[in-house]
């Protein structure tokens, strides 16, 4: 199985804030944005006897994303890149009564932030991301299940934009591009039971960023 899948997306906002209170000055400014993100992924399923398969595969995501601000006589931009390779593999094997899922994805990770007159930020991460899934049938109408993932958080475009957007005269929202991702281990198991005339789930978890 493949795909790709390319994204193009512009914004442009032009502002011009007339302030009813001495107390804040009128503003007159251009947000100019574009994303281009090109994503591809690429996966092998193979059965193993009866009752296993295992898949395994590649997925890469290349964005660049320029911010500029035209203020004025004034122009500041810059540009965020972010580029993520990922080899990721599962097993997983069912029984009558047992099924469990193995997996592990390993992640390299560059990023680059171009300020074109000051210096570069540059970034690289290298991370592996486990994951495990086992549920076990007690009966016809119950089973539980234990389940344990580490994954990452990164920063959207909205939380990457580096300019002060006005909203009204006295609310703003300004973003920043140095932004670092956030990982997260989470930790769960739940119990369920289902008849034909009700269904009751409970679940455990613990999860830490």
């Amino acid at each position: 199985k493949a795909a790709f899948s390319y994204a193009e997306d512009s914004e442009k906002f032009d502002y011009d804030i007339k302030n009813s209170s001495l107390l804040f000055t009128n503003e007159s400014y251009t947000i100019d944005n574009e994303l281009k993100n090109t994503m591809i992924d690429v996966s092998f399923s193979s059965p193993i006897g009866e009752a296993s398969s295992i898949n395994f595969g590649y997925a890469g995501e290349f964005g660049n994303i320029p911010f500029s601000l035209k203020e004025s006589a004034d122009l500041f931009s810059l540009e965020y890149l972010e580029d993520v390779h990922a080899a990721f593999a599962t097993f997983d094997h069912e029984s009558d009564k047992f099924y469990y899922e193995l997996g592990l994805r390993a992640e390299f990770v560059n990023t680059l932030i171009d300020y074109h007159t000051l210096p570069d930020i540059e970034r690289s991460y290298e991370d592996l991301f486990p994951s495990a899934y086992v549920n076990m049938m007690l009966s016809d109408t119950k089973y539980l299940y234990f389940s344990y993932s580490k994954s990452i958080q990164r920063p959207t475009y909205t939380e990457l934009q580096p300019f002060e957007q006005k909203i009204s005269e006295t609310l703003a929202y300004k973003g920043n591009e140095q932004l670092m991702p956030v990982y997260a281990d989470q930790l769960e198991m739940g119990y369920t039971y289902s008849s034909n005339k009700f269904t009751l789930s409970t679940v455990a978890f613990y999860h830490i960023y």
